[in-house]
């Protein structure tokens, strides 16, 4: 019996909704971020290769997204780390 819940827990998603000042907080984060990138003059696509995602996951981290995992959230915020060259730059 312990084995079939176990198992059952593991299969079924949990209805989670994040509190209102967490989507708030997630909104601002990611509207910091957006902001961040626009006036670095980096494009998506360069920024989300930085940070080892896809352009279409850090269109949901800019857009505050709760269901993105938050790992994805501090690799973008620190994308500074990565050496961006500006003859990439002209390549995109």
């Amino acid at each position: 019996m312990a084995d079939f819940v176990a198992r059952r827990l593991r299969t079924m998603p949990t209805p989670h909704r994040p509190p209102v000042a967490a989507r708030r907080k997630l909104r601002k984060l990611g509207a910091d971020i957006r902001d961040a990138r626009r006036r670095r003059k980096l494009p998506m696509a360069v920024v989300a290769e930085c940070a080892f995602t896809s352009r279409s996951t850090l269109q949901q981290v800019e857009e505050g997204d709760t269901r993105v995992v938050i790992g994805i959230y501090a690799s973008v915020s620190f994308q500074d780390s990565c050496s961006v060259r500006p003859a990439r730059l002209r390549a995109l």
